[in-house]
């Protein structure tokens, strides 16, 4: 047994009565700061059920409730919060997709706020392609870049004599930039183009050749993630 501040301690517990003193003398050291929300996955079907996870900067000393907060309930709905339990440093709650009500895809960004501090992730619910002969592709999760990314257009079939004109779009001209017109040549299947990156977060990306319309949802990483 030793003494400590006028407590009898037995010695196997000393390191960690000394761990409880240090954390009690210096408490903005170990201060429970929100540090993300992340969605796993970021990119669903509709109907799809991804899960949400909140992160502490330490383990909970107590209970800690995190407010969450959906941008765009009819396609994505999250309960109001969730608790992370004592001595945990994360949690996960459920995300719900209506596949009644997302049959046209989009995107939504869940929120997490406790203490003053709030955190965001975005999700992607995909949405069918309309019509045949039509693909894009491109990576997914990308963090924000001076450089733009290449993305690829694919037809199913050669273009005709004269080549075949697509029509690109973007749902969120904020969270990237494509060219609003390409230009396969004749005898052609493919063709890439530059897509520049503004911020995080989530858009929809369209070609459209004739009646056929392919889309893709690009999800655009917060800055410092890794790709």
């Amino acid at each position: 047994m030793k003494r400590i501040r006028g407590l009898l301690v037995p010695c196997w517990n000393i390191g960690a009565v000394l761990a409880w003193l240090t954390i009690a003398a210096t408490p903005t050291l170990y201060a429970q700061r929100l540090v993300s929300v992340t969605v796993e996955p970021a990119a669903v079907p509709a109907g799809g059920a991804p899960t949400g996870i909140v992160r502490l900067s330490a383990p909970a000393l107590a209970p800690v409730q995190v407010t969450l907060m959906s941008s765009n309930p009819m396609l994505a709905f999250v309960p109001t919060s969730v608790t992370i339990p004592i001595r945990q440093m994360s949690a996960r709650f459920p995300i719900t997709t209506d596949m009644r009500r997302t049959n046209l895809g989009g995107c939504a960004v869940l929120s997490g706020s406790h203490a003053g501090l709030s955190r965001t992730a975005a999700l992607l619910v995909q949405i069918p392609s309309f019509g045949a002969g039509i693909a894009l592709s491109f990576r997914d999760a990308l963090p924000p870049t001076t450089t733009p990314i290449t993305g690829t257009v694919t037809l199913s079939e050669p273009a005709p004599a004269g080549g075949a004109r697509i029509t690109l779009a973007i749902s969120d001209p904020a969270i990237a930039a494509v060219p609003a017109m390409l230009t396969i040549r004749p005898g052609s299947t493919s063709l890439t183009f530059p897509i520049s990156l503004r911020q995080a977060g989530c858009a929809v990306l369209s070609g459209t050749l004739g009646s056929a319309t392919a889309r893709r949802g690009l999800i655009v990483a917060p800055a410092g993630s890794t790709p």
